[in-house]
C-alpha cells in the first residue's frame, strides 16, 4: 500500500487532503496502457505477485478494496506495486473468506472490474476484490507484449471460448517462462470465475503463482472447481 506522509484539513471547504509517498514511475495504467516502454516478464511477474501480496495483506484485516485496476496500482523506484485509492473501500463484519455483505449506498467502481455479484444485486465480499485482481492480471498480461494477439481476447477467454495457449507469443521465450505466464493466466481465468464461491482466496492466489498449489482445469464458461494442494488428494 502507498504510505501516507501526512495529511491537511482545509476547514473552510471540509476537506482533508492526503499526503502520500510519491510513486515516481506513475501508475501501472501508465506502463501498460499508456507508454511505449514494455516490461520484460520477470518485471511484470514480480508487479503481479507483490500486487497479490498487497490484496492479501487488506483482507487479513477484513477490508475490500471495491476498486482495483492498474490506476490504483502506483509503481516506485524500483517497479514495486502500490496500492493507492481506498475511498470506496469497506471493512467487513466478519474476516471469514465466504462472508459477504450487500450495499446499502448506489453501485460505484471501474465497469469491467466489477464481479457480476456486484453490478445485479450489490454483493461485495473478499471474492469481489479477488475478481478484479484476475481483470487486473489478464489485462496487463494482454498490454504487455506477452501475447501474439493483443486485441481483446479476454471476453470470449472469460466464457471459455479462447485457447489461450494459442495467444503466447513463443517466438523469443524459452519453455520456463511460457510455463510460467500461461500459469498466470490461467490464475487470471480461475479469479474471475462467475460464481464468487468458485474463485480462490487471495492466499490461494499467491501460492499458486509460486506453484505450491496445484492449477484446475480454466473454467468452461466460467464454471470452475475445486483446488488442491501440492500433495493431497
Amino acid at each position: 500500500m502507498v504510505p501516507i506522509e501526512g495529511k491537511c484539513v482545509a476547514a473552510e471547504r471540509r476537506h482533508m487532503l492526503v499526503v502520500e509517498e510519491y510513486m515516481p514511475n506513475g501508475s501501472l495504467s501508465d506502463i501498460i496502457d499508456g507508454s511505449s516502454q514494455q516490461l520484460d516478464w520477470t518485471s511484470t511477474f514480480r508487479i503481479i505477485r507483490g500486487i497479490a501480496q498487497g490484496v492479501a495483506h487488506i483482507h487479513t484485516k477484513g477490508a475490500v478494496h471495491l476498486d482495483l485496476k492498474p490506476a490504483n496500482i502506483l509503481l516506485d523506484s524500483n517497479m514495486n506495486p502500490k496500492i493507492c485509492d481506498f475511498e470506496r473501500s469497506k471493512i467487513l463484519n466478519q474476516k471469514d473468506e465466504d462472508v459477504a455483505e450487500r450495499v446499502t449506498e448506489e453501485l460505484a467502481g471501474t465497469l469491467g472490474y466489477l464481479p457480476p455479484e456486484y453490478i445485479t444485486d450489490g454483493i461485495f465480499s473478499f471474492k469481489h476484490d479477488v475478481f478484479s485482481f484476475g481483470i487486473l492480471l489478464l489485462h496487463t498480461i494482454s498490454k504487455s507484449g506477452l501475447l501474439q494477439d493483443s486485441t481483446d481476447w479476454i471476453p470470449n477467454a472469460l466464457k471459455g471460448e479462447d485457447n489461450v495457449d494459442s495467444l503466447l507469443d513463443t517466438s523469443s521465450r524459452d519453455e520456463s517462462e511460457l510455463k510460467e505466464i500461461k500459469r498466470c493466466m490461467d490464475i487470471g481465468l480461475q479469479c474471475t470465475a462467475k460464481e464468487r464461491t468458485e474463485r480462490p482466496t487471495m492466499s490461494d492466489v499467491i501460492d499458486l503463482l509460486d506453484g505450491k498449489e496445484l492449477l484446475r482445469k480454466p473454467p468452461t464458461g466460467n464454471k470452475a472447481s475445486s483446488f488442491k494442494k501440492k500433495g493431497k488428494a
